[in-house]
C-alpha cells in the first residue's frame, strides 16, 4: 500500500516534467522516467522476494532481518533513498533536473501554480522520507522477535542489486544516461 501512495507522488513529479517540457528537450523527463523505472523494478523485486520468503508485506515483519541479510536490506535501503530524492542516488538528480526547470518556467512566467507545484513537490519528498524510512528502521534497529526461514529467488535478488548499482551509478555520474537522450 505504501508503495501504491508513492507512485502518486512519483507520477506527480512526471506529470511536473512533463508540463516543463519544451523545445525538444526531452532529457530531463526521459531520465526521470528511465530512473524512475530502475528504482521501482529494485523496490518490488525486494518487496516480492520479502513476501514471498516472509509470507506477509507488513514493515514490522522485517525487524532484525538487516541484520541476517545486509545486503538485501542495505540495497533496499539504497533504493528508498533513491525514491525519496537524496544524493548520491539518481533519484536526488531526477528531482533536482525536474524541480529546476520547473522552477525556470517559474522565474520566466512568475506562475503561482508552478510555485505551487514544486511546494507540494518538496512536501510530498518530505513527507515520503518518513514513511520509507520505516523500512530500515525495522530491519537495521529493531530485534527480531524469532528468526524465520526465508529463502530467496537469487537470481531476482541479483536483478535488484543491479538495479540499485545502476541508480547509485547514475547519481553519481548522470551524465552516462543524460547524453543518451
Amino acid at each position: 500500500r505504501m508503495m501504491a501512495y508513492s507512485s502518486i507522488g512519483h507520477t506527480g513529479i512526471l506529470l511536473m516534467a512533463v508540463l516543463v517540457y519544451q523545445n525538444k528537450e526531452s532529457n530531463v523527463l526521459l531520465f526521470y522516467l528511465s530512473i524512475y523505472a530502475l528504482m521501482n523494478i529494485a523496490v518490488f523485486i525486494f518487496i516480492d522476494a520479502l513476501e514471498a520468503s516472509l509470507g506477509n508485506t507488513t514493515i514490522e515483519s522485517y525487524r532484525g532481518l538487516g541484520k541476517q541479510f545486509p545486503l538485501l536490506f542495505t540495497s533496499f535501503s539504497i533504493v528508498l533513498i533513491a525514491l525519496v530524492g537524496l544524493p548520491p542516488t539518481a533519484g536526488f538528480v531526477g528531482k533536482l533536473l525536474v524541480f529546476s526547470k520547473v522552477f525556470e518556467q517559474y522565474q520566466n512566467f512568475q506562475s503561482f501554480s508552478l510555485l505551487a507545484l514544486l511546494l507540494v513537490g518538496a512536501l510530498t519528498s518530505v513527507i515520503s522520507l518518513f514513511y520509507y524510512f520505516k523500512i530500515p528502521l525495522n530491519a537495521f534497529l529493531r530485534e527480531n522477535t524469532g528468526s524465520p526461514a526465508v529463502k530467496f529467488n537469487v537470481l531476482l535478488l541479483c536483478i535488484g542489486i543491479l538495479c540499485t548499482v545502476a541508480v547509485l551509478i547514475l547519481g553519481i555520474f548522470p551524465d552516462l544516461l543524460l547524453s543518451a537522450f
